[in-house]
């Protein structure tokens, strides 16, 4: 994964921009859950001149490998693995 991505959190939400372009790509909201937090929900940007979604699985499989391999610095390979099955 090309992990050049600005992840930064706004007005209770979290952003992730691709770092090249600064083109918002996904944006999250969370609630509390089982005293901690889980995804409530997902914008994915649907502009094709800014970004081409594979898929809505692909973008929910994204947007948790860049959570836990950019923010809580996890390996998270059965992430990867999932995304890019031939190159593991």
């Amino acid at each position: 994964m090309d992990e050049k991505w600005d992840i930064f959190v706004e007005g209770g939400k979290l952003f992730m921009h691709r770092s090249w372009t600064g083109y918002g790509i996904y944006e999250v909201s969370f609630v509390g859950a089982d005293g901690g937090v889980r995804i409530a929900e997902g914008v994915v940007e649907s502009d094709e001149s800014r970004y081409r979604s594979r898929s809505d699985e692909f973008d929910c499989v994204m947007v948790e490998l860049l959570i836990r391999s950019l923010l809580l610095g996890e390996a998270a390979t059965e992430l990867r693995t999932r995304l890019w099955p031939r190159s593991r």
